[in-house]
């Protein structure tokens, strides 16, 4: 676990093995802290004849765009869980759940915000969100501890709820 602030952030144990005769043999191992913005990796004894993989464990994965261009380019994870994802697009078809605006500006980008459910594996809402004739995007992201989308810096330039 390591604070940031006031948050923390949880890794899961890696899972480290050799693989020896075909099969994954586990070694102990957990991350470590080795300086104030390091961390690394302590193993128990294992066979130095032999390659150590050292797994991290994924939460979870997901992706989510359109066929066009698009990035990510800020992310917020409240108490809950939930991610908030805000960047740009270029596609008419991104994915939209719930939205606050159904279609892409005439600029043909827009910013999008999208929030996902915990697991990873379904959108709570996504929407665009920008102008006629600019090029928009997102510079970042931030969410208080009621969930609610603010401006990363200052008071809410749009709140989302």
């Amino acid at each position: 676990m390591l604070h940031t602030g006031s948050r923390q952030l949880i890794f899961q144990r890696p899972f480290v093995y050799q693989l020896a005769e075909g099969e994954k043999r586990a070694v102990e191992g957990q991350y470590v802290r080795t300086a104030e913005n390091q961390v690394g990796f302590s193993v128990a004894a294992y066979d130095t004849r032999m390659p150590l993989v050292i797994d991290p464990v994924l939460s979870y994965s997901t992706y989510i765009g359109g066929t066009s261009d698009d990035a990510g380019t800020a992310i917020a994870v409240d108490a809950a869980g939930y991610a908030y994802v805000a960047g740009y697009t270029y596609s008419s078809n991104f994915p939209l759940k719930n939205p606050y605006d159904r279609s892409l500006g005439n600029s043909d980008r827009d910013v999008f915000v999208t929030k996902i459910d915990p697991t990873g594996s379904a959108l709570v809402y996504s929407t665009y969100l920008g102008g006629r004739n600019t090029l928009d995007w997102a510079t970042g992201i931030a969410v208080d501890e009621a969930g609610t989308l603010t401006s990363p810096a200052g008071p809410p330039a749009a709140i989302i709820p």
